[in-house]
């Protein structure tokens, strides 16, 4: 039977080493240890059983992370990347920089955001709805949806 601090200690190591490995699943796996160690605090188990209670808790949380909760977080960036375009997301105008340089709100995050400096071709005003047309640097250009 190892000590209950072990795996604390194993959790901390795994979850500080995430820092220089690609790929974010150490964390994981140092989470997992982490909970082993808090359940052999209170129970003592044989290391056979700490270990298969790690590995079961290391599989459940990376398929969470990985199968359930990065997919979801990732569609539309991924969808974005794979098409290489930034068109067709619809926001709204919300205030006016300068002659042709606007802040806009999309309803839907492009590249995790939802607030946006944008240009356009069109005069637009405070309120005008625009559809997305292309990415040029830090800037998203627009076009004024007509309804």
């Amino acid at each position: 039977m190892i000590e209950w601090w072990y795996w604390v200690v194993l959790g901390v190591i795994l979850s500080v080493a995430e820092i220089f490995v690609l790929g974010f699943f150490l964390i994981w796996l140092g989470v997992s240890a982490i909970i082993v160690g808090i359940i052999s605090f209170f129970i003592e188990l044989e290391l056979s059983y700490q270990i298969l209670f790690w590995a079961i808790g290391s599989i459940l949380l990376l398929w969470v992370w990985f199968g359930y909760l990065q997919g979801e977080g990732q569609s539309i960036d991924s969808s974005l990347e794979e098409l290489g375009s930034y068109q067709g997301f619809q926001g709204e105008i919300t205030k006016k920089l300068d002659k042709k340089r606007y802040k806009a709100v999309f309803e839907v995050p492009i590249l995790g955001d939802r607030e946006w400096t944008v240009y356009s071709k069109d005069e637009l005003e405070v309120g005008d709805e625009v559809i997305s047309e292309t990415l040029n640097g830090q800037l998203l250009r627009v076009k004024k949806l007509i309804k």
